[in-house]
């Protein structure tokens, strides 16, 4: 079921494409291993059998693929082989750098809304 997860799989909140659809057939096959009603729920069928929600399940395999890359030296080759491939892209015009996600101050903000709260509340 899970096969090439290393590769495809990409570990998020919430279960995208493939992982997504892989889900609903762990749950049938569960089922049909213990002979379970529909009513049951899908964790009490993992936790009978044994069996790690799909989600974890992915990210252990992923996990184990990269220590193996890391451990043969892979990883550094795939690495600078993608460097080299983004340089050429880039030469041409046809790669765009991620943008750089946004980083906020926590503390001011908490502080304005709790000023903004506080004088809303004061207005009541």
């Amino acid at each position: 079921m899970a096969y090439g997860a290393g590769i495809w799989y990409q570990p998020s909140k919430q279960l995208k494409g493939l992982a997504r659809d892989l889900g609903p057939k762990q749950s049938k096959c569960l089922r049909i291993a213990l002979g379970a009603y529909k009513a049951m729920p899908v964790r009490s069928l993992e936790t009978g059998l044994n069996v790690p929600p799909i989600d974890l399940y992915l990210t252990s395999v992923k996990a184990a693929f990269e220590k193996r890359l890391e451990a043969s030296g892979m990883a550094s080759y795939i690495s600078q082989a993608s460097q080299i491939v983004k340089t050429h892209l880039r030469k041409y015009g046809l790669y765009k750098q991620q943008q750089q996600p946004i980083q906020l101050d926590i503390s001011n903000w908490l502080e304005a809304l709790k000023k903004t709260l506080l004088e809303a509340w004061k207005k009541r």
